[in-house]
């Protein structure tokens, strides 16, 4: 516990403080947790201290790694992995700066290495003013040992909704692949995993040539999803979706004590509902993508720490977030694919605990529904039918603060 207690670990995103993450940067931690936009900012920044941080490293983890191409921005990512793989530790740059030095220790200026049109000193992991050969040959050895692990909880299953399949040239890809699979075995390489399209989409872009497997940990019981969540479907007229959401929030307020997330589809609806259930006493706060990175921080905060029970999402809040004590995650709106689905369910039932994910659907919702329900084992979706008179029996209360909202939006928007 000692020695992992001494691990250094820097975290690089956007919307914090440059400067705070050079000096990170600069005292080269251990383990570096970065988002791609911002680290390519830092190696064009500071590509020197960068590349103490880039070079050599042990593993590499691309985390969500299906959403970070899909997002387009592997060409940042690109730049990034290039860095990593070529640039950081370029074998014949090493062996010409070592002969074009009769010192190394003397000699620095030879000691560098060219990266978009820059001079850029070599790194090496002992005394950063010298260029000794064992420090090259452990690097050499570091990058054909190196292992990198790619990791999503839709990274193997391609689901009928995915935004994948609406784009031409992955079709024309699945098309490709399945021509491939039926071949017989005997043409097929011996030692040739087998992926699924997604995967071998991504890899593509990644051009890793290491020996390639994949761990599945998904299970057949519920689909993608752990084993620990329970699946609830509820079904209302569009119009009364609200008090649906408020039955189901006030069930759950009045038996724990623990946190719930709602999820929208739009950040205008995020700001109403927030407002609306304000207005009814409850404890909310929001999360959007129109909100600066520290304003995000404090309302997760907020949230984690149990000062604000619930949390009103859109899907900024789908990925990436670990927070203890959520066990209900309820769709007000269905996601626009499947995928996005699973990631949002997978706020709560983490690291084995409970938890319970609840889609507030209506007819416009029936066609996408359709497509969802195919991607469970039959009967694995509970259907909730409350009574009436539960759901409406503070339906007054919330038309004064539906009311309320559209006034003081109104008011915004004038003032």
């Amino acid at each position: 516990i000692e020695e992992y207690s001494k691990v250094k670990i820097a975290s690089i995103i956007g919307g914090l403080s440059k400067e705070k993450q050079l000096r990170l940067v600069s005292k080269i931690p251990n383990v570096v947790i970065a988002t791609p936009g911002r680290l390519w900012d830092l190696i064009q920044t500071e590509p020197t201290s960068s590349l103490r941080m880039l070079a050599g490293i042990k593993f590499l983890v691309l985390d969500e790694v299906d959403r970070i191409v899909e997002l387009g921005q592997f060409e940042e990512l690109g730049k990034v992995l290039n860095f990593i793989y070529k640039e950081a530790i370029n074998e014949q740059s090493i062996l010409s700066t070592m002969s074009n030095s009769v010192n190394p220790q003397e000699n620095q200026e030879d000691e560098v290495i060219q990266f978009n049109g820059q001079a850029v000193r070599v790194i090496n992991e002992g005394d950063m003013e010298s260029l000794p050969v064992e420090i090259i040959n452990e690097l050499k050895r570091r990058a054909k040992t190196r292992r990198t692990i790619i990791v999503s909880a839709t990274l193997t299953k391609l689901s009928g909704t995915s935004r994948m399949m609406n784009n031409k040239k992955f079709r024309s890809m699945i098309k490709r692949i399945k021509k491939k699979n039926a071949k017989s075995e005997s043409e097929l390489s011996s030692n040739q995993p087998s992926f699924s399209p997604k995967v071998l989409d991504i890899l593509s872009k990644l051009k890793t040539k290491n020996e390639l497997k994949v761990i599945d940990l998904t299970t057949d019981l519920k689909a993608p999803l752990p084993a620990t969540l329970s699946v609830e479907r509820v079904r209302c007229p569009t119009s009364e979706k609200l008090y649906y959401l408020l039955y189901l929030l006030n069930n759950k307020l009045q038996n724990s004590k623990s946190l719930s997330i709602v999820f929208v589809n739009s950040i205008n609806a995020s700001r109403k509902l927030t407002k609306i259930l304000i207005q009814l006493g409850n404890k909310v706060t929001a999360l959007h993508s129109h909100m600066r990175q520290v304003q995000r921080i404090k309302k997760l905060h907020q949230f984690e720490d149990g000062k604000r029970e619930i949390l009103i999402a859109t899907d900024v809040g789908a990925r990436g977030l670990d927070l203890e004590n959520v066990d209900l995650v309820i769709h007000f709106h269905l996601p626009r694919d499947f995928d996005t689905f699973i990631h949002r369910s997978g706020r709560t039932a983490r690291a084995g605990r409970q938890g319970k994910t609840i889609m507030i659907t209506d007819v416009e919702d029936s066609k996408r529904l359709t497509k969802y329900i195919r991607e469970f084992p039959p009967n694995s979706i509970v259907n909730l039918d409350p009574e009436p008179s539960k759901i409406y029996e503070n339906k007054d209360l919330i038309m004064k603060a539906t009311e309320l909202e559209k006034q003081m939006h109104i008011a915004e928007k004038e003032g």
